[in-house]
């Protein structure tokens, strides 16, 4: 079986990859796994994601861009200390999702915030475009 870090280090590898050579949109799809963005890494997602049932984590100082529609199915995305998400389409979140939006960082929605679940706000959200 595959081990925790490896399949981490393939996910990383890939995201970055895909930013780095400007590949046309895909969707990014989570079915159980746990995401850590380290602490002042910068990630682009250049089309939607969705999140089925993983966990996404995106620690202080990061700075993730997600350049379509974020779907939280299951699960959740956790935003810690002075990271920065931005959404450049809509956030939904269905009824057994969780985003969690801790102290003092931002996160960014440019389109429309569709809440079934848990949105918890210790930051700062804003709606809209810029």
């Amino acid at each position: 079986m595959l081990s925790r870090q490896f399949i981490l280090l393939q996910l990383t590898l890939l995201l970055l990859a895909l930013a780095w050579c400007n590949a046309p949109s895909q969707t990014l799809v989570n079915k159980g796994a746990l995401v850590h963005v380290a602490e002042k890494a910068i990630v682009t997602v250049n089309g939607n994601t969705v999140n089925s049932s993983g966990v996404i984590h995106v620690r202080d100082s990061a700075r993730v861009t997600f350049n379509g529609n974020v779907d939280i199915e299951q699960g959740g995305l956790y935003l810690y200390d002075n990271s920065l998400a931005i959404i450049r389409r809509n956030l939904s979140i269905r009824a057994a999702g969780i985003c969690y939006r801790y102290a003092p960082g931002s996160l960014r929605v440019e389109g429309t915030i569709f809440n079934q679940g848990d949105l918890s706000n210790e930051g700062e959200i804003v709606i809209g475009r810029p």
